[in-house]
This record gives C-alpha cells, sequence and structure tokens, in this order.
C-alpha cells in the first residue's frame, strides 16, 4: 500500500508486483502474513526489491499429514496429536478403544462387547455426513488396519 492512500496491490506466486503512485516520492507499506510488516521509501526507480523478515519461527515447523509433510504456515486443518505413552497407558485390548477420549475430533463408536468382536469403529470430524468419515491408518505410508498393530510399536497416533 502507498501509505496514507487506499493506493495498493498484491503479489503473484513469485512476489512480484507492480504498483503506479501518484508521488515520485512516499512511502510503500509492504505486509505479509507470518512476515514483519515493512516500510520502503519510493525513490523514484522503477524496479524495487524488498526483503521481508520473518515474524515467528514456528511457521517453519514441519507437520507430518498423509503422504508426506507439510509447513505448519501451509497447513489449514486442525492436527491432534497422542503419544505412544497415552495409548499404553490404557490396559485395553484394542489400539482404537485406547484411543477413545485421547484425540479431539476422534468418535468412537463400539457396537458390541462380544469376545473377539470388540473393536470400535472410528469417525473423524464426525458421523453425520455424506463422505465416508473413517480415517485412513497409514503406517510408514502403507495402509493398513489399527488394531492389528503392537501398541508397543506405535509412536504417535496424529488426526
Amino acid at each position: 500500500m502507498e501509505k496514507g492512500t487506499h493506493n495498493g496491490t498484491i503479489t503473484d506466486a513469485k512476489g512480484l508486483f507492480t504498483l503506479k503512485t501518484s508521488l515520485l516520492k512516499g512511502i510503500l507499506e509492504v505486509r505479509y502474513l507470518g512476515y514483519q510488516p515493512k516500510e520502503v521509501q519510493i525513490t523514484g526507480d522503477n524496479y524495487l526489491t524488498i526483503r521481508l523478515q520473518e515474524e515467528n519461527s514456528t511457521l517453519n515447523e514441519v507437520v507430518v499429514v498423509g503422504y508426506g509433510t507439510e509447513k505448519k504456515i501451509s497447513l489449514t486443518g486442525s492436527v491432534s496429536t497422542v503419544k505412544s505413552g497415552d495409548i499404553l497407558r490404557a490396559p485395553l485390548p484394542t489400539i482404537s478403544q485406547a484411543l477413545e477420549g485421547q484425540l479431539p475430533g476422534l468418535i468412537t463408536q463400539q457396537a458390541s462387547g462380544e469376545p473377539g468382536n470388540d473393536g470400535v469403529t472410528m469417525y473423524v470430524r464426525g458421523i453425520g455426513t455424506t463422505q465416508d468419515a473413517s480415517p485412513l491408518v497409514l503406517v510408514d505410508g502403507v495402509e493398513r488396519t489399527i488394531d492389528n498393530l503392537d501398541p508397543s510399536e506405535i509412536e504417535s497416533v496424529t488426526i
């Protein structure tokens, strides 16, 4: 934005922008989410190189999602994690039962208490949906059934 006016623009994907100013001298206010705002003196030059400093170091944290990783700044959903100690603390026959109440957004439903048939149906972020809300369980990038895993071999569970 040209300081003191409503004259502004946005950058393209590469950070390039074009802005026609009414003055040969003035101040540009440059802002971007996750970076410190900066004021730049307009000198009459046709080209400016403006570098912003990151505002928060947590924006570079990496979160493992599905088949890869994402920077925390580009993640647009909620992430919940439970560590192995919390899973092992519960003396239950299946991992899905041990996850009950441990992860916000995870809904569990046990239809039977019959021996050998005590698995839990899990839903992520709600039951009332037109699509399948059951979780995709990936172990080292391979789809698996969660109740067939050894609880002592689980480092963490993330939704």
